[in-house]
């Protein structure tokens, strides 16, 4: 390879990167964002109609790219159906725990949520998609993560917050929980059968699943209807569902085309975001405890990926 052709390669790799970057800014403000739609929606609402905005825009891109996704290959692999209930599971728990978790614990939600990449490896590891090459690192940064958010719960005095937690809370944990077993083992599948599967460009047809729903949403009248909306919320709601659609196009164009590792370090912002956005947004209280937690998360977190590097 050429000096010109190499320096040529390195720009596409840096620009697929930072393209794929996009898709975290986009992804760390989104509970926060969600909980503010949802506040007004209700869940099944904000899933239905954002869900609908943003697999249309897929399905439209498939078909104007001419692609054949769903082929008759693709929908006789039985792991193409439990992805897509993985996924259904997970994007419907995670709106429903956002929003129904108190505000004061809404930070606490957004962390139990970023267990998501450590559960990636879990699974990965567990179905063979990925060799686990530094046992150690494995186990101890999977420790570190289950510790950093015990210092929210259980930890000693001196990292204990005042928090006051109510029973919708601890069902809000458990389903965030649930939510991101789920994504792991998505994920998990994807790596290892995404080519049988369909990869990611069958994430349309599963949004248009929620779109079921919105029949339900629209005769339930238990929640506001989107013309009801005040218009800056409706604005974000349109927009968001648009940007939900752009990240996943600019995440998988990054992820084949850019630095996997420096996306994936990329990543580990998304909580830091996410908690700065809830604190900008809805004013949610960011302790140190909550700090510390996010910080020993992250290290968790990437200790655990080192494991399988």
């Amino acid at each position: 390879m050429t000096h010109d052709a190499a320096s040529s390669r390195r720009a596409e790799v840096t620009r697929a990167t930072l393209i794929g970057v996009l898709a975290v800014l986009v992804w760390g403000p989104a509970l926060p964002i969600i909980r503010m739609v949802a506040d007004r929606t209700g869940p099944m609402g904000y899933v239905g109609i954002s869900c609908f905005i943003s697999g249309l825009c897929g399905v439209i891109k498939n078909v104007l790219d001419k692609k054949k996704i769903l082929t008759p290959e693709v929908l006789r692999h039985p792991v193409f159906y439990l992805r897509w209930i993985c996924f259904v599971v997970n994007f419907s728990l995670t709106t429903l725990a956002v929003n129904m978790v108190s505000h004061d614990n809404l930070p606490l939600v957004i962390l139990l949520n970023y267990t998501w990449p450590t559960l990636v490896i879990v699974w990965s590891v567990g179905l063979g998609a990925v060799r686990l090459t530094h046992r150690w690192a494995f186990v101890l940064g999977s420790a570190i993560v289950i510790a950093s958010l015990a210092l929210e719960l259980i930890g000693p005095e001196i990292f204990k917050t005042h928090r006051v937690f109510l029973a919708n809370d601890f069902l809000a944990f458990g389903i965030v929980m649930i939510s991101s077993i789920a994504w792991g083992l998505f994920s998990a599948m994807n790596r290892k059968y995404g080519h049988q599967t369909g990869s990611g460009a069958v994430i349309p047809y599963f949004q248009l699943t929620f779109a079921l729903g919105l029949p339900f949403y629209f005769s339930s009248h238990v929640a506001a209807m989107p013309w009801e909306l005040p218009a800056g919320l409706l604005a974000i709601l349109i927009v968001f569902s648009l940007c939900q659609f752009l990240a996943q196009q600019s995440w998988y164009y990054g992820m084949h085309h850019g630095s996997v590792v420096a996306l994936s370090l990329c990543a580990d912002f998304i909580p830091w975001l996410s908690l700065l956005s809830a604190h900008w947004f809805l004013g949610a209280e960011i302790t140190v405890t909550t700090m510390i937690s996010a910080f020993t998360l992250v290290l968790g977190a990437m200790i655990t990926r080192y494991g399988t590097l």
